[in-house]
């Protein structure tokens, strides 16, 4: 196993399945939750040690690219390892391979450390204090997440929600895996059939206990452009769901 790099081989269970067989991408952001906090755990900077100094980590942004349908009975390793922390941020990359040894996933994603009191923004400095090799090999040849803008013209409202008990996680705001299940359910069932060859997610700012979310789409050929707003206008979250044609 290269340096610093975590994997853990998970069992697809027919309950992660969804209507159309294959593995939902909510639960490979769950696992990828798994084997990152997992890997910062043995490294020094997991949830225990954050929480002691009264931080926590929170994704920036995460994208999957997938190359194959993962289905019920798959085997599947689960590789990730983190790069060398910057002032603000910290990225992460993985990858998984199936029993065959074949490559079914890769991604990036950026995590950022938050004041769990004041709920901003920290520094890394503690974790650049840690005597870490960083692994330098990266997932992707291509680490640019797409920007899109949203224009009230060209979205289609599609549904509102109401932040309940449910959707909080122990930072007290809606966990990022739950985000994967509010951009998806904007797809007909023909469009997410055809399925998935990427998912990149972008998110602006926390939700909270009582919030009020209205997302919003817009499809155009093979891209799904979802954003979520609270409903004064503030951003939460866009995705992009790239499809088969």
């Amino acid at each position: 196993m290269p340096l610093n790099e975590f994997r853990k081989t998970f069992k697809m269970e027919i309950g992660k399945a969804g209507f159309d067989r294959n593995i939902t991408a909510k639960y490979l952001m769950e696992l990828f939750q798994e084997v990152a906090t997992k890997n910062a755990e043995e490294l020094g900077f997991g949830y225990k040690a954050l929480l002691s100094i009264g931080q926590a980590w929170v994704i920036n942004k995460v994208k999957f690219v997938f190359y194959k349908k993962i289905r019920i009975g798959d085997e599947i390793t689960f590789a990730t390892w983190p790069l060398a922390p910057k002032h603000y941020t910290c990225d992460r990359d993985f990858e998984g391979y199936n029993q065959k040894g074949e490559k079914v996933f890769a991604g990036t994603s950026v995590w950022n450390l938050i004041d769990l009191e004041k709920r901003c923004l920290c520094l890394t400095k503690d974790i650049k204090k840690l005597k870490i090799d960083y692994p330098t090999k990266r997932a992707l040849s291509s680490l640019d997440f797409n920007r899109f803008t949203y224009d009230s013209d060209n979205f289609t409202r599609m549904y509102a929600k109401k932040i309940r008990i449910s959707d909080l996680d122990v930072n007290n705001h809606v966990n990022n895996t739950n985000y994967v299940n509010y951009s998806v359910d904007c797809l007909d069932k023909t469009t997410y059939k055809k399925g998935m060859t990427s998912f990149e997610i972008r998110f602006h700012r926390e939700l909270l206990w009582n919030d009020q979310l209205e997302v919003f789409y817009k499809k155009d050929g093979k891209n799904n452009y979802i954003v979520g707003n609270k409903v004064n206008g503030e951003p939460v979250f866009s995705t992009l769901i790239e499809t088969n044609e």
